[in-house]
């Protein structure tokens, strides 16, 4: 009787330590878009009218490394209905994760307005700009994983 508490046991116990653990980037409310109607139903269904605000990528990651040594980081991904979103910046000494990442990049991600056909320097200007990072860095490194599952790397160095 005591092998078959003990095989039952290990399940368990590794059941919930697993279960224990947690995501820290995991955004917990996601940014939803803008509605004049948020009190309003849509027709035919018991939703609210706002909805989760889709980028035009699932995916997005920059790394920049100013003159000086100093790392900028910001992900964004999406899966389903899992967001995860964190932003490591030593140039600001800040490091966010989870809801308070996605406040802080949901602005900067919903002015891009690009996609997979823009030329690389466009793309590269576009997030400089928009991210609000000084324009002598070394190194930038961006992934984006469109919409449509396209994945495309960006990179410039000075």
């Amino acid at each position: 009787m005591k092998t078959f508490n003990y095989f039952l046991g290990i399940p368990l116990m590794t059941v919930f330590a697993l279960g224990g653990c947690s995501d820290k980037d995991e955004v917990e409310n996601p940014p939803v878009a803008e509605n004049e109607n948020l009190g309003d139903n849509k027709p035919g269904t018991n939703e609210a009218s706002s909805q989760k605000i889709d980028f035009t990528f699932k995916s997005f990651e920059l790394n920049v490394e100013n003159a000086d040594g100093k790392k900028y980081e910001a992900e964004y991904e999406t899966e389903g209905a899992e967001t995860e979103a964190s932003i490591d910046d030593e140039i600001n000494d800040k490091k966010l994760a989870g809801d308070e990442a996605m406040e802080q990049l949901a602005p900067k991600l919903e002015k891009l307005e690009f996609n997979q056909d823009a030329p690389e320097d466009e793309v590269i200007a576009e997030v400089v700009k928009d991210f609000e990072l000084n324009e002598d860095f070394k190194n930038l490194e961006l992934d984006i994983t469109y919409s449509d599952g396209e994945t495309k790397e960006y990179t410039e160095s000075k």
